[in-house]
């Protein structure tokens, strides 16, 4: 108890909080620095005794605890190294669960406690709390000095959803433990608790009032207003510049990566020609919490998740215009005879050959004169190869061969100043026509349409809409050119009926294909 006496002496005269407008012992007002260092101090004082208290429960000390609980030098009383009212209590328990929750060893590696061997985590932090329960039930049994509105009072609410989240969940694992407490006779007894009537009743005559909440009910009605809070900051919080530059600066990064490949057929080359649309523009709904500072639930992969649609819409697209525009099927190989079939064509370096859903990355090492120029681009005897995803299984698993001069072009469509000013775009790839907007639903109602309204309903000004406005189109050549399919099949997934290689016939006249032999 001595030790007691003399702690509790410290923090009442020696470490009480300081303001910026007190001054030092300089006459000098109190630095930020200062004023912060001082509350850690005071907090790692007090967390000390707290760790304390708890031991002692854990040892069943409870004697000493008492006495420990009920020491004042002053009157009216006052506790220095004991939390006295609701706020205070609730502070320190969601302070000892978040850091136990971000470092499972901080308080086994700070406080060891006795007759505790191996991981004590649980143990430590379950002392602690069993402790900050209690005195949520020792408020009803001291003296109130403020009147119970400074007594009962929860306190200021956080700002930030991740705090105020971590704060809600920790409040139901202090109700558990009030729970706990309220049928150990034991625990009560150390502060003098008989029941809830009897105290009650005792504050209420004391302070004319009529009605006073009790721990769990004064925690159900702070989770109420942490809900109500959390509600109100999902719609006016505002979104973060550097997290909506991150995810707009993703996506414009895979669509530019997932595109590079498709350099050789970039820029409209004839005069007429046949358009197919492949526009892959997207409007999503997320949650503004998302794109907000401290958010109360992380989210990850949203620029992944737009990309990836965008992309698997364009590919699909763009291998179905090949099989609109050519949709007889000139030959069914089989994959070992590829590369034979590719020779029995006599090509030049003058043709090109398209592929949809073809590995390959196989034949690197196996097929002479094959080689790997970058992802996507290959290269057999001088002849550009570009074999690109494809997801659809009916237009995968084919090759397209042409004259390079006959290759199709693709141009990017812009939207219209018009459209550029209603759906608030900008820019972000020139060549390949990628505008974005990110906007808040609150401050942009106007860009809320069905299906997208009805799904979000009421809630809808808790969402931000995510749009992405990209417009490729594909051009081939309107008059006829020479162009060969061919659908690559494997025999172990038996896809049927096989052309002999030897049916393959040359795809140039006889004059092309000795300008082939003279070049080789």
């Amino acid at each position: 108890m001595e030790y007691w006496k003399m702690a509790s002496q410290k923090i009442a005269l020696f470490m009480k909080p300081i303001h910026q407008y007190l001054y030092d012992e300089e006459g000098k007002p109190y630095s930020q620095e200062q004023i912060e260092e001082k509350q850690k101090q005071r907090e790692n004082f007090m967390e000390f005794h707290i760790m304390l208290c708890a031991m002692l429960i854990q040892e069943k000390k409870y004697r000493l605890l008492e006495l420990m609980l009920s020491f004042t030098q002053s009157e009216p009383p006052s506790y220095p190294l004991v939390p006295s009212n609701i706020s205070d209590i609730i502070d320190a328990f969601n302070k000892i669960n978040h850091n136990s929750f971000v470092d499972p060893f901080y308080y086994e590696s700070r406080y060891q406690m006795p007759n505790m061997h191996g991981i004590t985590e649980g143990k430590i932090v379950g002392a602690a709390n069993c402790y900050l329960a209690l005195l949520a039930y020792r408020i009803y049994v001291i003296r109130w000095n403020y009147g119970y509105e400074s007594v009962l009072n929860t306190g200021a609410l956080p700002d930030s959803l991740s705090e105020l989240n971590t704060l809600r969940e920790n409040l139901d694992v202090f109700k558990r433990w009030l729970e706990r407490i309220n049928s150990n006779k034991e625990l009560l007894d150390i502060i003098g608790f008989s029941s809830f009537d009897k105290v009650i009743e005792e504050k209420t005559q004391l302070y004319d009032k009529t009605i006073l909440l009790r721990p769990d009910e004064l925690t159900s009605r702070m989770q109420n207003e942490i809900l109500n809070k959390m509600e109100q900051l999902r719609t006016s919080l505002p979104l973060s510049e550097e997290k909506v530059d991150s995810v707009e600066g993703e996506l414009t990064g895979n669509i530019i990566r997932a595109v590079a490949p498709y350099g050789d057929l970039f820029g409209r080359r004839f005069s007429q020609d046949n358009c197919y649309n492949l526009n892959s523009s997207v409007t999503m709904p997320f949650p503004n919490t998302a794109f907000v500072d401290n958010p109360d639930v992380g989210h990850a992969g949203i620029a992944g998740c737009m990309s990836s649609y965008m992309l698997h819409n364009f590919q699909h697209m763009f291998a179905s215009s090949f099989f609109a525009e050519h949709s007889l099927t000139d030959y069914s190989l089989s994959s070992e005879d590829l590369f034979q079939a590719i020779d029995k064509l006599n090509l030049n370096k003058q043709h090109y050959i398209i592929a949809f859903g073809l590995y390959f990355d196989y034949y690197i090492g196996s097929i002479k004169d094959l080689k790997k120029e970058t992802d996507h681009k290959y290269s057999y005897k001088g002849i550009k190869i570009l074999s690109l995803d494809c997801s659809t299984e009916f237009f995968s698993q084919m090759v397209y061969v042409m004259r390079f001069e006959d290759r199709p072009s693709l141009d990017f469509h812009e939207p219209t100043a018009e459209e550029q000013q209603k759906l608030c775009l900008k820019k972000m790839n020139d060549l390949y026509g990628l505008w974005l907007s990110l906007e808040k639903i609150s401050k942009h109602p106007e860009l809320l349409e069905e299906p997208i309204k009805t799904k979000l309903g009421d809630k809808a000004n808790q969402y931000s809409l995510f749009t992405a406005i990209w417009g490729p189109k594909l051009f081939f050549k309107s008059d006829k050119y020479p162009i060969v399919s061919i659908k690559i099949k494997y025999r172990l997934t038996n896809e049927g009926e096989y052309d002999n290689v030897d049916k393959v016939m040359p795809f140039i006249p006889a004059e092309e294909a000795s300008v082939n032999q003279e070049n080789e």
